[in-house]
């Protein structure tokens, strides 16, 4: 919940000013560009892949496209570990992710959200499903 605090207190139209307070210091700061959630998401690297030391590779899947995940999957199949970057909604429909499974999907709901109600998320009443 903190880091989405963060994200969310940040957001709003270009060219607006903003406050944060340090130290019971008040800083007054201007956007420079708008800004939303998804925008910090995509943004929060600015490459398609990377690869790391000891043979991982680094993709995020919210900016890499099916062709590049395609011409990477020689070194991909080599590597000694894969860091998919999943934090936003993929670029393509690429079927990556496909690539992991031991045997086919028969899920009809991939996302399942969890329904809290109560305070402090003590008890789960069920999922709402969707995707």
């Amino acid at each position: 919940m903190s880091a989405r605090a963060n994200v969310m207190s940040l957001q709003g139209p270009e060219n607006t000013e903003f406050k944060i307070e340090i130290d019971n210091e008040i800083i007054r700061l201007n956007r420079d560009r708008i800004s939303s959630p998804r925008e910090s998401i995509i943004n929060s690297r600015d490459i398609e892949y990377e690869f790391l030391s000891d043979n991982i590779v680094y993709l995020q899947l919210c900016s890499i496209d099916k062709d590049t995940i395609s011409k990477l999957l020689p070194f991909i199949e080599k590597a000694n570990g894969i860091i998919c970057d999943m934090r936003g909604y993929p670029a393509s429909d690429h079927g990556f992710i496909f690539h992991f499974l031991s045997e086919n999907d028969t899920s009809k709901v991939w996302i399942k959200t969890p329904k809290i109600i109560y305070p402090d998320q003590e008890r789960l009443i069920g999922y709402e499903e969707s995707g």
